[in-house]
């Protein structure tokens, strides 16, 4: 059996420019609520991106995480 990683017919995932334009809405008070799964995004993002910061100007926010991170403590 051959694993291809990523999977050929993988979805798409974010560009660091559509993650900039998620947090620029989320400065802007534009994303009510936010559903983050098995990530860590205040951790594994740009500190220029000030996620962390964002996250604070979301009403809600949902982590799916098996622990506490930066992200959930945030």
């Amino acid at each position: 059996t051959t694993v291809k990683y990523p999977a050929v017919d993988a979805k798409r995932t974010a560009a660091l420019a559509d993650v900039k334009a998620l947090v620029e809405k989320m400065n802007a008070g534009q994303v009510e609520c936010l559903l983050i799964h098995d990530l860590n995004p205040v951790y594994s993002l740009p500190a220029a991106l000030a996620v962390e910061e964002a996250l604070a100007e979301v009403e809600l926010v949902v982590a799916f995480a098996p622990l506490a991170d930066e992200t959930t403590d945030a």
